[in-house]
């Protein structure tokens, strides 16, 4: 199942700033408490607010580019390998979707305050060219949110709410108008709710982190991991099920530490054993 969600906070961007993803004002009622240690954690140069990732396949997969957009629009490149962070881009930009190309050159957009769309393509180790996309409509508030990391088709919306698929192929950058939506409007998962597996979300709600599935709702407690310090506040999660190497084959869950630039991982393969009950309380 596919279901494709648009980050709200769009709407609210200034043109020249990025800001915190947003939050889903009501909590899971009932909801449980889920402790989990921190896999690992990223230290970027200064605070992120947005993220997306840019896979590589088979031996390469540590090296898959995890993207973030900084509070003031730069973008920035990481990965599972070294941890290290690259600048891209001084902006500004207001969000990121990496786009999975296989055994070619890294490819995502970017999207700025004023609707425009950049491609970004990787031409070394950690070096991208750049050109902003002419496409129509020029307006466009937000990418649609997929469970997968698209490929060369993804879903646009523009301020006018009407949705558009994207084309970026290696001989085609096209739109072509759609009547489908990225997810009924009403829906509280329509602000940056992400698919740990099919029918099973993850989502902040004021300043924690929750699990909802069919076995119940949680609230995350990140405790300390191997030499790696939990977190009592977050400020944005960020969940994808492309492999990212290492520890973070079955795909990773960012979080964001409200207190301090640090970036909380955790290995999605063990955050379903601890949800579906498989591993003991750590």
């Amino acid at each position: 199942m596919r279901k494709y969600l648009i980050p709200a906070v769009l709407v609210l961007l200034p043109a020249c700033q990025a800001e915190q993803s947003p939050v889903i004002e009501t909590a899971p009622s009932n909801a449980g408490e889920l402790t989990v240690r921190a896999t690992w954690e990223l230290k970027p140069p200064k605070k992120m607010v947005r993220a997306g990732v840019a896979p590589k396949q088979g031996f390469a997969a540590s090296m898959g580019h995890i993207l973030m957009v900084s509070e003031d629009g730069e973008i920035y490149t990481s990965n599972t390998g070294f941890g290290t962070f690259t600048k891209l881009s001084d902006g500004p930009f207001v969000d990121v979707m990496g786009l999975d190309r296989g055994e070619n050159p890294s490819e995502f957009l970017a999207l700025r305050g004023d609707g425009k769309v950049s491609l970004f393509t990787e031409i070394s180790d950690s070096g991208f060219s750049s050109q902003e996309l002419n496409i129509t409509p020029s307006n466009i508030k937000g990418f649609c949110q997929s469970a997968d990391v698209p490929t060369d088709n993804l879903i646009l919306l523009d301020t006018s709410d009407s949705s558009y698929t994207l084309t970026v192929s290696k001989d085609t950058i096209s739109t072509e108008k759609k009547s489908m939506s990225c997810g009924d409007a009403s829906d509280p998962k329509s602000a940056d709710y992400y698919y740990l597996q099919k029918d099973l979300g993850i989502f902040r709600s004021g300043n924690g982190v929750f699990t909802e599935g069919a076995t119940g709702a949680n609230a995350l407690k990140v405790t300390n991991g191997f030499s790696i310090a939990g977190l009592d506040n977050s400020d944005w999660v960020f969940s994808t099920s492309a492999p990212m190497g290492n520890t973070f084959t079955g795909g990773m869950t960012l979080i964001s530490d409200a207190d301090s630039n640090r970036i909380i991982m955790i290995a999605n393969d063990y955050l379903l054993k601890r949800i579906n009950g498989e591993l003991k309380e750590p």
